[in-house]
C-alpha cells in the first residue's frame, strides 16, 4: 500500500479511531499488527508470508541463543545466514547471475544464466537488518530474548517504519510497544505537524525538483554546467525525499504514542565526511558501525587494516543501497573520502568552519551523481565535455532549483527557531503547532507537484 494513497489514509483513519478506544497494550498491539500486515500485503499478499517468515526466524533464533548455551553461536550463524539468504535471493540474485555471465563470456565461455526477475518486496532490507540486530544483541547479551510473539511481530512489522525505516533497535522500540499508550493531545498535534512536514518535503520539494533532475539526466549531451545543476538539484531532492518519508513515519508513529529514531540531522551542514555519516540516515549508519564495521575490526590493528576495514564497510553500504555497480562505486567513493579525512586529521590540518561545510557538501553532492546515474561513462563524458551553447538554460534551471532549495532550508530550520522562543508545553505551544500545521497544509495544497513518484527508499 502506497503511503500517500487514499487507501493508506483510510486505513490510518480506521486505525486511529479504533486504537484509542482499546484499554490494553495487548489490544493496541494486535490492532497495529493487523494494520501493518494489511498495509504490507494490500497489493501483494505473499509479502505477508515473507514478513512472517523473517519474524519467525528471528524470534526462534533469539530464543535458542538465550536458552541453549551449547548452540548459541551455531544458532546465531544459522539464523543470520537464513536472513541474508532471503535478502540475497530477492535483491541480489539477478545481479550475481548477470555478473557471472559477463565473467564467463570474458573467458570465452558461452553463458546464458536465466534471470529470476523476482519482485523485490518493499522494505525487505530494512526489516531484515532489524532482525539481524536483534539476534546480534541477544548473542551479546545486551537484551533478553522476547517471549511474546505478538509484540515481537509488531517490532518487525510496525507499519510507519516498515517500508523505508528508520531502522529501529529492539531496546528502543520494544519498551514502548510493551506499555499502554494513552491519548495525549499535544503529542498528537506534534505528530500531525511532523507528518505534514514530511508530506510537504516529498510532494512540494522533492517531486518538484524531480522534474528538473529527470529532464537533465535524460539528455544525451547535457554538458558540465547543466549536469552540475542536475547533480546539486538531486542532492536537495534526495534529502527532501528521504527525510520526508522519515518525518512522515515519525509523525504518524508519534500520533500513535510511539517515538521512532530521528534519521537525518541537517546533513549538509556536516563539517567532514565522518560528520556527514553521523547526520545522514543515522539509523543505518549506526547499524553499519555496530554490526559491520566493529565486527570487521573497527579502529583496531595497523593503519592499512583500518583503511581496508573502512573500504569493506562502505562496499557493503553501497551494495545495500542497490544491486548495481554504480551503488558499489558510490559506497567506495565515501570510503575513500573517509580515509582521506582521517589522513587530513592525522597530519593536523584544519579548515575554517564554513569552508569545511562547503567542501563537504560539494564532495557529497558530486558523489550523488554516481549514486543516481548508472552509466558512469555518460557521467564522466558530460562532466569533462567542453561547454557548448547558451548558459541561459542551466542558469534558469539552477535558479528554479535554488528557489525550492532555499525555501526548503528555511522551512527545515523554522522548527529549530520556534523551539527556542516558544514554550515547551501549554496553550501557547499548542497554538504554535496548530498555526504551523495550517501553514504546511496551505503549502501542500498550493505548491504540490503535478507529478507523483514513490519514495526513493522504496527501492532499497
Amino acid at each position: 500500500m502506497q503511503l500517500l494513497s487514499p487507501e493508506f489514509f483510510f486505513l490510518l483513519a480506521v486505525t486511529f479511531a479504533a486504537y484509542w478506544t482499546t484499554g490494553s497494550a495487548r489490544a493496541q498491539n494486535a490492532l497495529l499488527l493487523a494494520a501493518s500486515y494489511t498495509c504490507y500485503g494490500y497489493i501483494h499478499p505473499w509479502f505477508m508470508l515473507l514478513l512472517a517468515g523473517v519474524t519467525c526466524v528471528a524470534f526462534a533464533g533469539g530464543h535458542f541463543i538465550q536458552h541453549s548455551a551449547r548452540w548459541r553461536i551455531i544458532t546465531l550463524k544459522a539464523s543470520v545466514t537464513a536472513l541474508l539468504l532471503i535478502l540475497g535471493i530477492f535483491k541480489y540474485a539477478d545481479f550475481f547471475i548477470a555478473n557471472v555471465d559477463n565473467a564467463l563470456r570474458g573467458l570465452g565461455i558461452d553463458a546464458s544464466g536465466r534471470a529470476l526477475n523476482l519482485l523485490v518486496p518493499l522494505g525487505v532490507s530494512f526489516y531484515i537488518l532489524e532482525a539481524i540486530s536483534y539476534l546480534g544483541d541477544c548473542y551479546r547479551e545486551r537484551i533478553k530474548a522476547e517471549t511474546n510473539l505478538l509484540d515481537f511481530a509488531l517490532f518487525i512489522a510496525y507499519f510507519p517504519k516498515l517500508f523505508s525505516g528508520p531502522i529501529e533497535r529492539y531496546n528502543h522500540l520494544m519498551p514502548q510497544v510493551k506499555r499502554l499508550r494513552s491519548f495525549n493531545a499535544p503529542q498528537w498535534t506534534s505528530g500531525l505537524t511532523l507528518a505534514l512536514w514530511g508530506i510537504v518535503q516529498k510532494r512540494v520539494v522533492a517531486d518538484n525538483l524531480l522534474v528538473i533532475v529527470n529532464k537533465i539526466f535524460s539528455l544525451q549531451a547535457a554538458g558540465p554546467a547543466l549536469l552540475l545543476v542536475g547533480i546539486f538539484t538531486f542532492s536537495i531532492q534526495l534529502l527532501a525525499d528521504f527525510a520526508g518519508y522519515t518525518d512522515m513515519a515519525r509523525g504518524i508513529s508519534r500520533m500513535l504514542g510511539i517515538e521512532l529514531f530521528r534519521n537525518f540531522r541537517h546533513p549538509y551542514l556536516a563539517r567532514s565526511p565522518s560528520d556527514f555519516w553521523r547526520r545522514w540516515h543515522m539509523s543505518l549508519s549506526s547499524w553499519i558501525r555496530d554490526y559491520v564495521y566493529i565486527p570487521l575490526g573497527g579502529n583496531r590493528g595497523s593503519s592499512l587494516r583500518r583503511v581496508l576495514t573502512l573500504m569493506m564497510t562502505f562496499f557493503c553500504v553501497g551494495l545495500w543501497h542497490g544491486a548495481a555497480w554504480h551503488y558499489v562505486i558510490w559506497g567506495l567513493y565515501h570510503g575513500v573520502l573517509l580515509n582521506l579525512h582521517r589522513l587530513w586529521h592525522r597530519i593536523g590540518l584544519r579548515a575554517p568552519k564554513w569552508i569545511a561545510i562547503a567542501a563537504t557538501y560539494v564532495l557529497v553532492a558530486l558523489g550523488l551523481g554516481i549514486f543516481l546515474e548508472a552509466s558512469l561513462p555518460w557521467l564522466w563524458y558530460n562532466l569533462t565535455a567542453q561547454a557548448k551553447g547558451s548558459s541561459i538554460v542551466p542558469f534558469n534551471l539552477g535558479l528554479l532549483a535554488g528557489f525550492y532549495s532555499l525555501a526548503y532550508a528555511s522551512c527545515a530550520y523554522l522548527p529549530v527557531a520556534l523551539r527556542r522562543i516558544a514554550p515547551k508545553r501549554g496553550p501557547a505551544r499548542a497554538l504554535m503547532l496548530g498555526i504551523t500545521a495550517g501553514i504546511l497544509l496551505v503549502l501542500l495544497i498550493g505548491l504540490q507537484s503535478r507529478i507523483t513518484s514513490d519514495f526513493i527508499y522504496y527501492q532499497f
